[in-house]
């Protein structure tokens, strides 16, 4: 006898344009176990905040055994309402996995429904679950979760992380529309070839997720070379319009001597341009030329802030702006595209930091920019501090593009809030600026700075301008 799981993904954007999703690749990676295992999968997948009854109606055309939810923390005020309505119509196991469940599983299991909570990485979980259903045995000891009946919640020990990827079967995205996916029309599609991160930047969960292991020291994990141009060979197998190959991991290698030999599989059997992730402290020229060759066509880099004292001390980067910016030089030398990662309002930013941040940018002439505002994820360092210093305002917002989180002396909300949406316009009046002789450029670049640390600029009207045109939703 096989069970039937359902998944539930929201992934709800803060944009007002059309929207199709992305892989969710750690659910793909599970829907592959539970199959092989037998056991049949199926997704719903939300987009747009749904009505009860269309949601309900989805949950009884699936006619599950067991309700899997997948959550972040942005998301998981809409997820908790969703779990409720499940609850209301179906007497079957519910279980919340995903990022919020790790960092904050006390939340996650408070919530009106739920009987399990995954605390880790979900395969062996689901699988461990499943079978106990088959044979109606209890469910309330599987490693790797928490478990609540009748208001009491027990907390079972924490299940070991699979050391070795190559060990599980390749993602089944078979549960996707890969035709409405974002990007689907550009011929873009998406990869994952590792798990984790080896770093320990303050404001990033991963820290705390590998923490919770009783294995952390295999927590950062990529696949060998050749499974991992594999699992690619496989992702784009019958499909004729793929025109570029997008790397979700953290950190696309984990050392040179696993690029050059990824560098040229990849080469050989794939060929086509791709995207991913890397540190600038982990650049050199030999790691471009290896991406290079391999047909790496865009490379994304966090920035994260331009004050070497916020960056290091505060958010916990382990990299200068030199390195920054000589990495961003490497790349655009070799023809690589670069996007920069950025991070608005961090635990005491300043207008005068948030500028630094600007200015930086402007000299890394980054071919894309992205500013996010500060996000404190509970659990990590960075929540701590902010808690600590009394910054929390326990405001909620689904997504760090929308809404600030914290509040502290020095900097007002509208001072993050226009920085971040005027963060392209300002990045390129500095570039402009920078290309002025010396003798001209510098005063200018004075002037420019008095200007904006100011309260002569009407924050406030330009924000909500800028907001409306943008279709930003504020939530």
């Amino acid at each position: 006898m096989s069970a039937r799981v359902t998944f539930v993904l929201a992934d709800l954007p803060t944009f007002n344009e059309p929207y199709g999703g992305t892989f969710a690749h750690g659910i793909a990676s599970m829907t592959a176990m539970l199959r092989r295992a037998g056991h049949r999968v199926n997704l719903i997948y939300r987009t747009t905040l749904p009505t009860r009854a269309e949601f309900v109606t989805q949950l009884r055309d699936a006619d599950p055994d067991v309700v899997a939810f997948s959550t972040i923390t942005h998301v998981f005020p809409q997820v908790r309402r969703w779990i409720g309505w499940t609850r209301e119509v179906l007497d079957v196991p519910i279980i919340v996995g995903g990022v919020h469940a790790i960092l904050d599983p006390e939340d996650v299991v408070a919530a009106p429904g739920v009987n399990l909570v995954c605390t880790g990485e979900g395969e062996d979980v689901l699988l461990d679950l499943c079978a106990r259903l088959e044979r109606k045995d209890p469910i309330d000891t599987i490693e790797g979760t928490w478990h609540r009946e009748r208001g009491q919640v027990r907390k079972n020990p924490q299940r070991p992380l699979l050391a070795d990827l190559n060990a599980l079967p390749d993602p089944d995205y078979s549960v996707f529309d890969r035709d409405r996916l974002y990007g689907a029309s550009l011929g873009i599609v998406s990869a994952m070839i590792s798990r984790g991160c080896p770093y320990r930047c303050a404001y990033c969960a991963n820290a705390r997720i590998r923490d919770s292991y009783p294995n952390s020291r295999v927590y950062s994990r990529h696949l060998s070379p050749g499974r991992a141009v594999a699992l690619v060979e496989n992702l784009i197998a019958g499909r004729t319009d793929t025109r570029l190959i997008v790397f979700n991991d953290n950190i696309l290698y984990p050392n040179r001597t696993w690029l050059r030999e990824f560098s040229k599989l990849y080469r050989e059997r794939i060929g086509i341009p791709f995207a991913g992730n890397t540190r600038p402290n982990l650049v050199d020229d030999e790691i471009v030329a290896l991406l290079r060759d391999a047909g790496c066509r865009r490379i994304c880099m966090g920035v994260e802030c331009g004050d070497e004292d916020i960056a290091n001390r505060v958010l916990r980067r382990g990299q200068t702006n030199r390195q920054i910016t000589e990495a961003f030089l490497r790349f655009r030398k070799a023809g690589i595209e670069t996007v920069s990662y950025n991070i608005m309002g961090s635990p005491f930013e300043t207008r005068r930091t948030l500028l630094k941040t600007v200015r930086l940018n402007a000299r890394l002439q980054a071919r894309f920019l992205n500013a996010f505002l500060f996000y404190p994820f509970p659990g990590t360092e960075a929540h701590d501090l902010c808690r600590e210093n009394g910054f929390l305002t326990g405001r909620h917002g689904e997504n760090n593009s929308a809404v600030v989180m914290i509040s502290q002396p020095g900097l007002s909300e509208i001072d993050v809030l226009f920085t971040q949406r005027f963060f392209h316009p300002l990045v390129r009046h500095y570039a402009r600026l920078g290309r002025w002789p010396g003798v001209l450029g510098r005063p200018l670049l004075r002037a420019s700075d008095r200007l904006l640390e100011s309260p002569m600029i009407p924050r406030r009207l330009l924000v909500a301008m800028k907001s409306a045109f943008d279709g930003v939703k504020n939530r």
